[in-house]
C-alpha cells in the first residue's frame, strides 16, 4: 500500500521565503554593525614612559662632561687634548736631550700645580720609552711603590696606566701616569686618578 503525503499548505512556500530573506537581512546588518564598530573603535595610543624628576633631569644631561673645555692642538707632535679653561695652561719645549730621567722633549703643565687642582694634570713627551723606564723614575722619586698596573682603550687609544700614592700635606693622594707610544714618542699624562680618564677621553691622535 503506497504511502500518501500531505500536501503543504498553499502560502509555505511564500513563508519560507519571507523567512529566509530575513535571516539574511539580518546578517547583513550585524556584520554592518561589527564593521563599524570595528572600524570606529578607539585607538589605544601608548603613553610615554615618565620618569620622577631626578632620573629625568640625569637623563636630560650632557654626557660629555668636557664638552665646555680648551682644545690644545699640537701640530709638531701630531696631538690635541682638552683642558679646563679656568686653570692655568703652560708648555715648555725641552733642552734637545732626552736621555735624563726626567728630562722631555715636550711638557705642559695645566694647574699651576696639577697635583692640586682638580682636572690638573701633566702631559709629558719623550722619545718611545717602556714601562720599566717608568716604574724607575716613579719608585723612590715620587711614591714608594706602584699600587697598580692595568691596560685601558680610551677614544681609541691604547693606555698603560700606572697607580700610585703620593703625599700631599701629609694626606695620601691617589695618582696616576698613562702612557701610549705611538710614531716613536711616549705621551704620557699624569693627574689624580679621579681624573684621569676624563682627560685621557679628551687625547686623540692628528696625524
Amino acid at each position: 500500500m503506497q504511502k500518501q503525503t500531505k500536501p503543504e499548505p498553499s502560502g509555505a512556500p511564500m513563508a519560507k521565503m519571507i523567512l529566509a530573506v530575513a535571516i539574511i537581512v539580518s546578517l547583513g546588518a550585524a556584520l554592518g554593525v561589527a564593521g563599524y564598530l570595528a572600524k570606529n573603535k578607539p585607538v589605544k595610543i601608548r603613553q610615554p614612559q615618565v620618569l620622577p624628576a631626578a632620573e629625568q633631569e640625569a637623563a636630560n644631561q650632557v654626557i660629555d662632561k668636557t664638552a665646555d673645555w680648551k682644545t690644545y692642538r699640537n701640530e709638531e707632535y701630531g696631538f690635541e687634548v682638552k683642558y679646563y679653561p679656568e686653570l692655568n695652561f703652560q708648555e715648555h719645549n725641552g733642552n734637545g736631550t732626552d736621555d735624563g730621567q726626567f728630562d722631555y722633549l715636550f711638557l705642559i703643565n695645566v694647574g699651576v700645580n696639577p697635583s692640586r687642582n682638580q682636572y690638573g694634570y701633566e702631559l709629558r713627551l719623550n722619545k718611545q720609552r717602556s714601562l720599566d723606564r717608568y716604574r724607575e723614575e716613579l719608585i723612590g722619586h715620587v711614591t714608594d711603590k706602584i699600587d697598580s698596573e692595568e691596560k685601558t682603550l680610551i677614544n681609541g687609544n691604547a693606555w698603560i696606566k700606572i697607580n700610585y700614592q703620593i703625599f700631599l700635606a701629609a694626606d695620601s693622594v691617589s695618582f696616576t701616569t698613562a702612557f701610549t707610544n705611538y710614531a716613536g714618542y711616549s705621551y704620557a699624562i699624569t693627574s689624580s686618578a679621579s681624573d684621569i680618564d676624563q682627560i685621557l677621553s679628551t687625547f686623540k691622535f692628528i696625524n
